[in-house]
């Protein structure tokens, strides 16, 4: 049995049906596609984020030189600027070597070896959950600084902005991207705006602190040390993560989906693929709801639910897998009758074949 995650395209595959529906790029292939600007909401949410607060650490870091230090807010920024110009470069041809996605991951796995490729994968899942983390806290301290009295619940509105950013993602991509996109262009056409008044101005608007905040800026310093500098730059820096998101995402569904029909085709094992679509990309209520529909139609016949899995052969490499065997079991055990088999396939730590783990478990 296929799933198929999306909104609902083509029936499943009636017996007897010589070949698959079809998903040409003018039908439903093309909803599962991102345009130019989704793309732009989906992949590069996280460099447009840090640009709001990288240019904000710099200023910081310099303030503390007072007038004098500010004045190597350009420098620093150009520099910084160079070395994202050279990260663009460099990932533009990792997109190009892996096209399929895999990111730094994949370079290093290929080129350096497993362990390598490990530690990228979790430098990029650290990276990834420091970026939400400062992402937020930069935001909700925009909004606080803008109106002081939501100050004192600072915690509790980045709580509700990171449960709201996680509830849109897994809408999954396509719908992430249609949902980010105004709040995108706002964003970008804010920062133009600013950057354009701020061209036209010789000083800032106002150099007096908010309440409750205190000053940042310096006084009488007539000297920047070079340690400064550097620190300047390196809070500057910040700016430039989320520039490898974009190389990062995998192959979509819908070409893994189309590979899944040919092979099944060639393979021709007798049973009939059936392709079960899912608007909200869960997995466990389509499939009950397939064999719910069975149960109706075959109401003499016992529905019995075949669900493989693989699992390593450490117990804490199992807590890291996905869980998708247990959610498509609790959901067909919940609303069905239906016999379930769990047939697990551990995979051995040597170059081994995978072992059926016996016995398998039923309810």
């Amino acid at each position: 049995m296929a799933i198929h995650v999306g909104k609902p395209t083509a029936v499943a595959q009636e017996p007897g049906q010589e070949e698959p529906p079809d998903t040409s790029a003018t039908g439903a292939g093309d909803r599962h596609r991102l345009t130019a600007l989704q793309g732009l909401a989906a992949l590069s949410l996280d460099a447009m984020a840090s640009v709001a607060y990288g240019p904000e650490s710099i200023v910081l870091v310099l303030a503390a030189a007072g007038a004098y230090g500010m004045g190597f807010t350009l420098p620093v920024t150009l520099a910084i600027a160079a070395l994202l110009a050279v990260l663009v470069a460099s990932y533009r041809q990792v997109i190009a070597a892996f096209p399929d996605g895999g990111g730094s991951y994949a370079v290093a796995e290929r080129y350096l070896g497993r362990r390598a490729g490990l530690v990228a994968a979790a430098s990029l899942i650290l990276d990834y959950v420091l970026n939400v983390a400062v992402s937020v806290t930069a935001g909700v301290a925009a909004l606080t600084s803008a109106f002081p009295g939501l100050r004192g619940e600072r915690v509790w509105i980045c709580l509700a902005v990171l449960l709201l950013v996680t509830a849109v993602n897994l809408r999954g991509v396509v719908d992430s991207a249609k949902a980010f996109l105004v709040p995108t262009a706002l964003f970008v056409g804010s920062i133009l705006a600013m950057i354009s008044v701020g061209l036209f101005r010789d000083g800032p608007v106002s150099t007096t602190s908010a309440a409750g905040h205190a000053s940042a800026l310096g006084e009488g310093a007539t000297a920047v040390g070079a340690l400064l500098l550097m620190k300047a730059f390196a809070a500057g820096c910040s700016a430039l993560t989320g520039v490898e998101a974009v190389s990062h995402p995998t192959a979509e569904d819908r070409q893994t989906a189309e590979d899944l029909r040919r092979d099944w085709e060639l393979w021709k094992p007798g049973v009939d693929l059936i392709e079960i679509s899912s608007e909200t990309r869960s997995l466990g209520r389509p499939v009950a709801a397939y064999v719910r529909t069975l149960a109706r139609t075959h109401p003499d016949a016992q529905v019995t639910v075949l669900i493989p899995e693989t699992e390593p052969a450490r117990l804490w490499q199992r807590l890291l897998q996905n869980q998708r065997g247990s959610v498509v079991a609790h959901a067909v055990r919940r609303d069905t009758d239906a016999v379930i088999c769990r047939l697990r396939f551990r995979i051995a730590a040597k170059a081994e074949p995978p072992l059926l783990d016996a016995p398998f478990t039923a309810s």
